[in-house]
């Protein structure tokens, strides 16, 4: 679970930072307070896993310039992973 997870949140830090060039100077703010190095991307995607305002991050990711689709992907695939493959 903790490899995963760690996979996971650097997928997140690699998508979050690549997102990072056009925000705005608030949301860039929040997506560092989330995603802005490895340690706070993994309680970030730990955060997801528990379902623990997972939707209000999932939003908060919206304001970067991705396609929403691969944001809906990456949050349900990691749902989809961390909360039904690990935990049987």
């Amino acid at each position: 679970t903790i490899v995963l997870n760690y996979f996971f949140a650097l997928i997140a830090l690699y998508l979050t930072q690549f997102g990072l060039n056009t925000t705005s100077n608030e949301h860039m703010k929040k997506i560092n307070s989330l995603f802005g190095t490895v340690p706070r991307a993994f309680i970030t995607v730990f955060r997801i896993f528990t379902k623990d305002e997972w939707y209000e991050i999932k939003m908060e990711m919206y304001s970067l310039q991705i396609r929403p689709f691969i944001i809906d992907l990456y949050v349900i695939s990691w749902l989809f992973f961390g909360g039904y493959v690990l935990n049987p």
